[in-house]
């Protein structure tokens, strides 16, 4: 046995010495295909270091010849590595020595493709990095799932070793397609040893190292394109991770789960905040589709996983919190200061305001929840008046809205104006006061903030914090009217006078729209008064003709005719 496995190192040695006298002879044909300076550099034995190396594409034209030298040179790589596999399948060779001298193979082809790139012939080098990436992934493959000598996390580790060796050489000779066919080539391995060997958890954590690294590959060389594929992957893999432990019987443990979740929104948060914050750049695309997706799959899904769990949180609640007052006072302490940076000042206080209702969220619920959401609509938007900040003015009317679902507010007013009359007479409860509070402080620092900011937009978010002060109060004046005018026994109100009822407080919500419309603070309150005519219009004559009595019917009608009259003239002032 000694003697054969001699002989057979032996063979392999000749043909390593026979592929070398090969590559020199092959050498001379690729002057060919090398542009003159590059060719005088590489006679010289001299590195050009000041021409950057961005894609094998650049070398000039490529003879016939020189290409089939170079393509018949992969072919050659590749034969030396099926003989090494032959060997491995007859048992010449141990499966660990025969992965053992591949992968050694692999890397030999890969120092001669960065020697390559060095003396600037880069066919040559992009031939060998592709023959040397086409011999070692599929050989790391086998050697996880069949082979059996490695398990899966081990395997996900030497592929990231590898990887990187790939990356590195890249960067070093600026060498974007190697980078490409090495990074693709990762994530098909890691994606299928998730999928085969169910390593989801050594995966997510390689791909989201991986798309850290592609992220700064772009900052450092503008390789824009790289970092996409590998976040995508990330992602995906966080994804599947995420619902593997949301299972009836979970197949990852939470704990992992959320680590790795954490993980992936950690890593990318710190990395684009050192770019945006520290080195003072602007915000990108990718790095806004990013954070959505990390703070998505990572902060919501660790939310998920505590909800289903039960385990820590108050914890990811009390985080949320912190990263919450952290981002805005990063946005108001640095972001804000720096001239022409609009856009990282959006985007952080956005960030902010996600990480301070979702932490919020976890450790509050039902009308203190509300009430604590009431007062940050508050909080924003007295800061909005102080700082003269349309982002502020738009993250106090979100709050009001959230506040209004969390407390039952938009349903009670569904209720009051289009529910079953014996529960439309039911009482405000204090989270829907509350709202109605904080809605109407909103709109009385409207008096106080000038009328230049944010524009048309900022007349929008008035007017959305207008429309959820009006139906409140609108909602309040039918349940407690009708219970006075027409209440029935349990809290009911009769049908006709309910309907009637919605009639007019409709109408006179038109008139104060109306009147508030004519005040130039207020104009756009008058966009609205046309469409809630219309619809109580249309609600008198599906309705109140067949719901109504005649004495009821003529106060609807009257109430509605004097709105009609009057409300042009209040706009017009």
């Amino acid at each position: 046995m000694d003697e054969r496995i001699s002989k057979l190192e032996s063979e392999v040695q000749r043909l390593g010495r026979s592929l070398d006298e090969l590559e020199n002879r092959l050498a001379s044909l690729e002057k060919q295909i090398v542009p003159d300076g590059l060719e005088q550099a590489a006679a010289t034995g001299s590195s050009v270091p000041s021409q950057p190396l961005l894609t094998p594409w650049q070398s000039g034209g490529v003879s016939a010849s020189g290409a089939l030298s170079l393509v018949g040179r992969l072919f050659l790589v590749m034969a030396g590595a099926y003989l090494l596999r032959a060997l491995t399948e007859v048992a010449a060779l141990s499966p660990s020595l025969g992965v053992s001298l591949g992968l050694a193979y692999a890397l030999l082809w890969l120092g001669a493709a960065d020697r390559a790139a060095g003396r600037g012939l880069i066919w040559s080098s992009a031939a060998h990095g592709i023959a040397a990436a086409l011999t070692a992934f599929p050989l790391l493959w086998e050697a996880v799932t069949r082979f059996h000598i490695l398990r899966p996390p081990w395997g996900t580790f030497l592929l990231a070793v590898l990887t990187v060796a790939w990356l590195a050489i890249s960067y070093r000779r600026r060498f974007q397609a190697l980078a490409w066919f090495a990074t693709l080539g990762a994530i098909a391995i890691s994606v299928g040893l998730m999928f085969v060997m169910e390593a989801f958890v050594a995966g997510s954590c390689f791909l989201i190292v991986l798309g850290v690294i592609t992220l700064w590959l772009g900052y450092q060389l503008e390789w824009r394109g790289l970092r996409w594929p590998v976040a995508f992957g990330a992602d995906l893999a966080v994804l599947c991770l995420t619902l593997r432990a949301l299972q009836p019987q979970p197949r990852e443990s939470p704990g992992v789960v959320l680590a790795v979740q954490l993980t992936l929104l950690g890593l990318y948060l710190a990395n684009i905040a050192i770019r945006t914050i520290v080195r003072a750049r602007n915000v990108i695309p990718f790095e806004v589709v990013q954070v959505i997706a990390v703070f998505l799959l990572g902060f919501v899904g660790a939310v998920s996983i505590t909800r289903h769990t039960g385990f820590g949180t108050s914890m990811l609640g009390g985080a949320g919190l912190i990263l919450g007052a952290a981002t805005y006072a990063a946005a108001f302490a640095f972001v804000d200061r720096e001239a022409g940076h609009g856009r990282n000042f959006y985007f952080y206080t956005s960030l902010a305001l996600l990480f301070s209702l979702t932490g919020s969220g976890l450790l509050l619920s039902g009308a203190a929840l509300c009430l604590a959401w009431a007062l940050l609509a508050l909080l924003m938007k007295w800061l909005a008046w102080r700082s003269a900040s349309f982002a502020l003015i738009l993250h106090a009317t979100t709050c009001i809205i959230a506040a209004g679902v969390a407390g039952g507010f938009f349903s009670y007013v569904g209720t009051a104006f289009a529910g079953d009359p014996g529960l439309a007479g039911a009482n405000p409860t204090a989270a829907q006061l509350i709202i109605i509070a904080a809605a109407a402080f909103c709109m009385s620092l409207r008096l106080l903030m000038p009328n230049d900011i944010g524009g048309v937009w900022h007349q929008i978010q008035n007017l959305l914090v207008t429309f959820v002060l009006l139906i409140g109060i609108g909602a309040v004046a039918v349940s407690v009217g009708g219970r006075i005018w027409g209440g029935l026994p349990g809290g009911g109100v009769e049908a006709g006078t309910l309907t009637t009822l919605r009639t007019v407080v409709m109408a006179l919500s038109a008139l104060v729209l109306a009147w508030l419309g004519r005040r130039p603070r207020f104009a756009e309150c008058g966009w609205l008064v046309y469409p809630v005519l219309a619809v109580t219009g249309l609600k008198i004559l599906l309705q109140d003709f067949s719901g109504s009595r005649p004495a009821t019917l003529f106060l609807a009608l009257a109430v509605y005719g004097c709105a009609l009259i009057l409300s042009p003239r209040l706009r017009r002032g």
